[in-house]
């Protein structure tokens, strides 16, 4: 839907909303973590680098491209490009675990993959887009892959709370 919407907001200071929507988001999901009976987690010095290129990628910078490529091509063809998301995680993710490629897995991404572009439509773009759009794409992977050793340390609620806190000066900045 961001994908979908960012051409309604091109005149609207879209990075400083992301940061409020972002920093609601961590308000919010530290109450549910208080809530629980849970904190935020006491961070190692790698675990602060994974998390703030986790928030840089997944959330600053992925906002950044769908921003920038909205202005420049058809959101049908971003949607489109996002939709290799899967298959390049069912690709890469065993790669880098040093583990094979599982075709059925591999071939349930591709059938996603299609999907995805079957139901946004097959569009054009102008050739400036595509770095736009192959941004968004890495950013989402990227996302993804890095996100997995941290949910082995900490949970999902203390993950989501701390990216959103951490991408909230990133984006204000930006």
């Amino acid at each position: 839907t961001s994908v979908a919407m960012s051409p309604a907001l091109v005149d609207y200071p879209v990075l400083a909303g992301q940061a409020w929507r972002y920093l609601l988001a961590a308000i919010t999901l530290v109450g549910f973590l208080a809530a629980r009976g849970g904190r935020l987690p006491h961070l190692e010095r790698r675990q602060w680098i994974r998390l703030t290129v986790l928030a840089a990628t997944g959330l600053a910078a992925f906002n950044w491209f769908v921003i920038e490529g909205a202005m420049r091509a058809d959101p049908a063809f971003l949607v489109a490009v996002v939709g290799a998301v899967p298959i390049t995680l069912a690709v890469v993710g065993p790669i880098l675990s040093r583990k094979r490629v599982h075709p059925p897995t591999a071939g349930g991404a591709v059938v996603v993959g299609v999907g995805i572009v079957v139901v946004s439509g097959a569009t054009s773009a102008p050739l400036e887009a595509v770095p736009y759009a192959v941004g968004i794409l890495l950013c989402e992977v990227a996302f993804t892959l890095l996100a997995v050793p941290l949910l082995k340390e900490m949970t999902p609620l203390q993950l989501s709370a701390s990216v959103c806190l951490v991408a909230v000066p990133m984006l204000a900045a930006a």
